[in-house]
């Protein structure tokens, strides 16, 4: 069946209605770069996709946490294989405290607040953490550390700000430390939310999230594939499902290029897995 893609929301007429009613009113005339500039600000309207009962909805509307960083203490720090000690810098974003809006969705919330995600994009492990000083297994050879800020509801934060890929090289020579700790410019793609056999409780709204360092959403798309319905969406922003019914359901999703083919890189961009979502009410 194709994807129906339904209206998005419409705000242009409002924006157009009150910029121009000043002028009307006796006020100042408006310039035009001043009208140009308060539309940019309403440029994206979300994507709503439907298609055999399920509806996606695209998020918009969280904050973008320009001014946050995030990044590893490297300097002086020896690394083997083994258990270490990972220092994270984290600025302008709180470990722990729970975002404002996180039930506005209706989704999941996290109940440990806002945290710190570690992920292996090699192995799929992840693991959440509300320190910045945390103790990590490293293997011998090279290891990848992607690392992301995430609100308390499940929502990633974008931009090259908030998350950080790491190549992590160790030596197993006595009192050699690590050879090299360099920024990862090899491409990941991994879904955030819903994660694998998460149950969810009763028919409840369901977060899609990913976990990507692309940018250049002009020549990547997402295929995702939800029980056999087919989405393609243009850019890595989290999207609320809805419809789902009781019972277990079956999601694929794939990282495309510009030809639509999988996006070939030395770690993996496609990921496969179920979750559940159960006759209980609640969560």
């Amino acid at each position: 069946m194709k994807i129906q893609l339904a209206t998005r929301i419409a705000v242009f007429g409002g924006v157009l209605l009150s910029l121009f009613s000043c002028g009307s009113s006796g006020h100042s005339r408006i310039e035009e770069e001043e009208v140009t500039s308060q539309l940019a600000q309403y440029r994206y309207r979300p994507h709503i996709l439907v298609q055999e009962g399920i509806k996606l909805t695209e998020v918009l509307d969280y904050p973008p946490f320009d001014d946050v960083s995030l990044s590893l203490l490297a300097e002086n720090v020896r690394f083997r294989p083994g258990k270490n000690r990972l220092e994270f810098i984290i600025g302008k974003f709180f470990l722990g405290e729970h975002t404002a809006e996180e039930r506005e969705l209706g989704t999941q919330v996290n109940e440990g607040g806002q945290y710190l995600l570690l992920f292996d994009p090699k192995s799929g492990k992840r693991q959440k953490y509300y320190s910045a000083d945390i103790e990590q297994e490293l293997a011998a050879g090279d290891n990848f550390i992607g690392a992301f800020l995430v609100r308390s509801n499940h929502i990633s934060l974008k931009g090259d700000s908030a998350m950080q890929l790491y190549k992590v090289s160790t030596d197993q020579k006595e009192g050699e430390g690590n050879r090299l700790v360099e920024r990862s410019k090899a491409v990941f793609f991994d879904v955030l939310s819903p994660s694998p056999d998460q149950v969810y409780l009763g028919k409840q709204k369901v977060l899609i999230d990913f976990l990507t360092n692309v940018s250049d959403w002009n020549r990547h798309n997402i295929e995702l594939n939800i029980d056999g319905e087919v989405f393609l969406l243009e850019n890595g922003n989290p999207y609320v499902m809805e419809g789902m019914e009781y019972g277990k359901h079956k999601i694929s999703a794939r990282l495309l290029d510009s030809n639509k083919e999988l996006v070939k890189s030395e770690l993996s961009t496609s990921k496969h897995f179920s979750f559940e979502v159960t006759e209980e009410s609640g969560f």
